[in-house]
């Protein structure tokens, strides 16, 4: 599992055990944008930083990736980094997030359905 260091600047913020516990261990989980995810990240906020059309379902809007008054948001660097390596984007949102990856075709779920994923790959290998 890798974060864009944003994730880490939220988690700051928030200032509970979750931060210790990745801040302890932030040289296995932050994972730098490179040049081209730089780019996929001015491509992420120019399309989806404010409300944007569902394409998938007509007459739907989704909430922009950028929110007001937040001091850290991450949700356009976890976005672009999902991209840029072909990964998968792990979210409790259910807003912009979730709609701008679905827009790009970037697998996304929550981390219970990731878990519920990886127990059957898990059982299936005692098979």
């Amino acid at each position: 599992m890798k974060i864009p260091p944003g994730v880490l600047e939220e988690l700051e913020i928030g200032g509970d055990e979750k931060f210790h516990w990745v801040n302890d261990l932030s040289h296995q989980f932050i994972q730098e944008l490179t040049a081209n995810g730089t780019q996929y990240l001015g491509y992420i906020l120019h399309t989806y930083g404010n409300s944007f059309p569902d394409r998938a379902n007509r007459g739907r809007t989704h909430s922009g990736i950028m929110k007001e008054g937040v001091p850290c948001n991450a949700d356009p660097e976890v976005i672009a980094l999902a991209m840029e390596h072909g990964w998968v984007v792990i979210t409790e949102e259910s807003s912009g997030i979730r709609g701008a990856c679905v827009c790009e075709n970037i697998k996304c779920m929550t981390l219970e359905e990731m878990l519920a994923i990886e127990k059957e790959e898990q059982l299936s290998l005692l098979d």
